[in-house]
């Protein structure tokens, strides 16, 4: 499975845990252990608007472009 099937099938869970009991709710922090222990590398995970599918959920974010492309190259 690739990282980005991995990261959306995380996000399609967490929104069904919200629809089905708001009050525990797991956030990008719990997601972000889940996607480094499949996909270690220096990134985190953050949720955020998604233009390209209009959506609010969940995307890698690097402070290092050079380490991003290598990451993404990489993976």
């Amino acid at each position: 499975m690739t990282w980005q099937k991995y990261l959306l099938e995380l996000e399609l869970r967490h929104k069904d845990r919200i629809t089905e009991n708001p009050y525990k709710m797991t956030g990008p922090e719990v997601v972000n252990e889940l996607m480094q222990t499949m996909y270690p590398g220096p990134y985190r995970v953050v949720e955020k608007y998604l233009p390209d599918r209009m959506v609010i959920g969940f995307s890698l974010e690097f402070d290092d472009p050079v380490e991003q492309t290598f990451w993404l190259l990489k993976n």
